[in-house]
């Protein structure tokens, strides 16, 4: 055998098995996402079954909290039996909350939402799910905001009258309007947070998300409880005996 046969044959089986080795990697990578997507598809369904939801809620991904999430969310509910849930973003968390405070009889979700189009969406689903007395959704444009020196816009929050907060979630502003656009959450609400109030903070992969954590933590007596979730979630509580005011205060 020549040389040139041997280099081509050498160089044939080269290229197939990169071929087979592509081939095989890009399966193994549907797997995992097929796999992923099925288990997202299984709490999305047992959140169906579990709060008795009764039409189709709008959709859970994108923009939206994951099944995964929604489930912790709802979990978190059932176990705390909060009376009073503030929402940083409306949507299908707003639902999930108020079916889960429905079934327990009693307490209110009350959902800021910056975009008045998408309010306006919330409200609706609210209304056509049945759900006003337990959910509500507030138009609540961005405005600028001050916090240690620190300039940046949140909701404004002078129209409303915040009652205490026993359970707050943390999904708006969204992340691509300002650098950290969650930070605000804490230093705004800390006057209506109490010792066991819980802060559940959505999409924490992000490196905003733990830079605003990593900040908090900082200035609060803060504990931390990392979550299994596609996009990440921390759950946030005051030390035992803390009470939501800034380390500087104490």
């Amino acid at each position: 055998m020549s040389w040139n046969v041997l280099l081509f044959v050498t160089g044939s089986v080269v290229v197939l098995l990169s071929f087979q080795w592509e081939i095989f990697r890009r399966l193994k990578k549907y797997s995992h996402r097929l796999e992923r997507e099925q288990a997202q598809s299984s709490l999305e369904n047992r959140l169906y079954s579990v709060l008795n939801i009764p039409r189709p809620l709008p959709g859970m991904r994108g923009w939206a909290i994951s099944p995964d999430i929604g489930w912790i969310y709802v979990s978190h509910i059932f176990e705390n039996q909060p009376r009073t849930i503030v929402e940083c973003g409306s949507g299908v968390s707003t639902l999930l909350a108020g079916y889960s405070l429905k079934r327990l009889g009693g307490g209110k979700v009350i959902a800021l939402d910056h975009d008045q189009a998408f309010a306006q969406t919330t409200a609706r689903h609210i209304r056509e799910h049945g759900l006003e007395d337990y959910a509500q959704v507030i138009f609540a444009p961005l405005v600028p905001h001050t916090d240690e020196g620190q300039e940046f816009l949140w909701y404004d929050l002078s129209h409303i009258k915040m009652p205490q907060i026993d359970l707050l979630l943390i999904d708006g502003p969204p992340g691509h309007l300002q650098t950290r656009s969650r930070y605000g959450a804490l230093p705004l609400l800390k006057q209506h947070l109490h010792g066991k109030s819980l802060l559940l903070l959505d999409d924490t992969q992000r490196t905003d998300e733990q830079e605003i954590i990593t900040r908090w933590m900082n200035q609060f007596p803060l504990e931390r409880q990392d979550l299994k979730a596609e996009k990440g979630a921390v759950l946030l509580s005051f030390k035992p005996l803390a009470q939501p005011q800034t380390k500087h205060q104490k």
